[in-house]
């Protein structure tokens, strides 16, 4: 939804000078384009908005394309909405995903709110190409959430698996002192994530190193968290695990 937001936002700007190359984009108007790129049309011209961050944004493949064949800069930042591969990430383009590495982009490009494009894909395709380019699964958002909590917010066991494999460290803290199986314990708007998923990810978070007893900054554990949210089942799960671990188990 963000990203459908900024490409509105973008639309309502008009390039500083040349051919209005973000209005081809939007109207997918890729001869025009095409044509406006042969007759030297600078893809980099300076602008908040550049057009490469439209394309990518939109999901305009094509475009992405030209732009990039006319010499567009991959790791170029919009001002709102940061790199083009942040933005295809979080559109879970793999297409053009694949484009921009293969053109260079660095697989640590970050998107809004400085989250990498590691944190902000939900599709495992997308998760698997960025860590083939060797993207540091353990790179946090400005608020220091990781792709493991965003994981984990969602219930997505299977980016968990993709990312243990990659090494990712379940013990990262947020800005908050809040750790991935703080975040799947926290019932949030819009993420109807059922019980049962939140306690297989929880499974799979202290199977591989979670700490269950870790507090956050405002003096709760992860249990504490899944009782204020309604998660009994869950908190039974971290009870036992909790004991478990008191005994060295």
């Amino acid at each position: 939804m963000m990203l459908l937001i900024a490409a509105c936002l973008i639309g309502t700007l008009a390039p500083r000078s040349g051919p209005d190359l973000a209005h081809m984009i939007r109207r997918q108007d890729y001869g025009g384009l095409r044509s406006a790129l042969r007759q030297g049309a600078d893809p980099n011209l300076p602008t908040d908005h550049p057009p490469l961050v439209l394309a990518a944004v939109l999901s305009r493949e094509p475009a992405v394309r030209l732009l990039l064949g006319a010499g567009a800069n991959p790791n170029v930042r919009d001002r709102r909405f940061g790199t083009p591969i942040a933005a295809a990430a979080a559109g879970n383009d793999a297409g053009i995903v694949r484009l921009l590495l293969h053109k260079g982009a660095w697989s640590g490009g970050r998107g809004g709110f400085g989250c990498p494009a590691v944190a902000l894909t939900t599709s495992v395709r997308v998760l698997r190409i960025l860590i083939a380019s060797h993207c540091d699964v353990n790179s946090v958002c400005d608020d220091g959430q990781s792709a493991l909590d965003a994981a984990c917010s969602r219930g997505d066991t299977a980016s968990l698996e993709v990312l243990f494999a990659a090494h990712a460290n379940p013990n990262l803290l947020d800005r908050a002192g809040n750790s991935a199986l703080a975040y799947d314990c926290v019932k949030l708007a819009g993420t109807p994530v059922t019980e049962s998923a939140r306690i297989r990810c929880a499974t799979m978070l202290l199977r591989h190193g979670a700490r269950v007893t870790q507090v956050n900054d405002a003096g709760e554990t992860p249990r504490e968290l899944a009782l204020k949210s309604g998660f009994h089942r869950l908190a039974r799960f971290l009870k036992r695990a909790q004991s478990g671990s008191d005994r060295g188990i």
